[in-house]
């Protein structure tokens, strides 16, 4: 089995058990105000750059250092929510290109409510986790996503997406 099927099949393996988890807390979510999800649900938006992204305890993060690495973090489906605010837990380790993520919230109809962009500070490439808050107008949901664009490694290491916390009153 090639590097490459092997990298496909254990990350296909974790992305079925984060669904699982997913899937299981989801009912809990109408119950909780807080709910946090790993940054390994995130996934290159283009299927031949599956190489060019890792996985660990930090979430997803982008190995190339040629390119930047464009992930979806599509969570799941949350029928009538109110968002009071999402956090994305990132560590930009480039001190040219800033970690960027744009946050989707979609009405009953999958129509965008909500759509905002926002990114590290310029330089940013800081060993230590930093966040990237967004406060999302326009009333209940039913669907969220999260895109983001992760720089490129460098010789301070490798930016990821660990975690992202979503916040309901």
């Amino acid at each position: 089995m090639n590097l490459l099927h092997r990298m496909h099949s254990k990350k296909t393996i974790l992305t079925a058990a984060m669904a699982l988890t997913l899937a299981a807390s989801a009912a809990e979510v109408h119950a909780a105000t807080n709910w946090a999800t790993s940054g390994t649900v995130c996934n290159p938006t283009n299927s031949s750059q599956i190489s060019q992204s890792g996985y660990n305890a930090n979430g997803i993060h982008n190995l190339d250092s040629g390119f930047q690495l464009p992930v979806s973090c599509g969570v799941t489906t949350i029928q009538g929510i109110q968002m009071q605010n999402v956090t994305v837990k990132v560590l930009d380790r480039n001190s040219a290109e800033d970690l960027t993520c744009t946050l989707f919230t979609y009405n009953n109809n999958g129509d965008p409510v909500f759509v905002s962009t926002a990114h590290t500070p310029t330089g940013w490439n800081s060993p230590a986790m930093t966040s990237i808050g967004f406060t999302p107008l326009g009333g209940a949901t039913s669907g969220v996503d999260l895109e983001c664009t992760l720089p490129r490694a460098t010789g301070s290491g490798v930016s990821h997406v660990a975690s992202i916390r979503y916040s309901m009153p």
